[in-house]
């Protein structure tokens, strides 16, 4: 089981994608001469995510996917500018010591961003939150659809949701949960995982 979760999040820091890179080297090249500040902080984040892909950790922190995921928004808000607005609430309580799976909320932030803002001509909200319900960590990932009350069914998209479901159902069984919500013109991704480190 260890080695499956382990092959698993290899093949997930493997998936990155080549027009994310690509996009940010040109954000990083057009700032270098109007805000080298800017420019250097994104280079900063994009070396926080590589850095993160390359670590064989199954595990760390929720204090260190929040660092990666705001790495990894800092470089899409430079790109995106006012067409990517974020609403980020995090309780007070939160255990930020706890250990979660590597890269189980990031990819699904990427995943908001690609499939649901960029599509949209106007741009949209996406919505992170945290918290805890019933002795569980619970994370919701949340973002505008064109309308038709879903996003399209992009391989790239579900290949990061099922990797991460799949980890969640082996490293916790049926105390964790992974869920998707389809509704009012949003498209949710919530993931429970438990308080107790009693997982494998």
């Amino acid at each position: 089981i260890r080695a499956q979760s382990h092959a698993q999040i290899q093949a997930l820091k493997a998936r990155i994608r080549p027009h994310f890179l690509f996009n940010s080297m040109n954000t990083i090249a057009s700032l270098i001469s109007i805000d080298a500040g800017k420019a250097e902080r994104a280079v900063e984040d994009l070396a926080e995510l590589f850095r993160a892909s390359l670590k064989d950790d199954t595990e760390h922190s929720l204090e260190a996917e929040f660092t990666l995921v705001r790495s990894y928004l800092d470089i899409e808000t430079l790109r995106l500018g006012e067409r990517l607005q974020i609403a980020w609430q995090q309780a007070s309580d939160l255990p930020l010591d706890m250990e979660i799976p590597a890269l189980c909320l990031q990819p699904l932030v990427e995943n908001a961003i690609y499939h649901g803002i960029e599509p949209m001509a106007a741009g949209g909200t996406i919505a992170i939150t945290a918290q805890i319900e019933n002795n569980r960590l619970c994370l919701v990932v949340s973002n505008p659809t064109n309308g038709s009350g879903r996003m399209k069914a992009h391989k790239s998209n579900h290949m990061a949701q099922d990797n991460i479901r799949q980890r969640l159902s082996l490293m916790y069984a049926h105390e964790a949960a992974f869920e998707i919500i389809h509704a009012d013109g949003r498209y949710s991704v919530t993931l429970k995982i438990p308080l107790a480190q009693n997982h494998i």
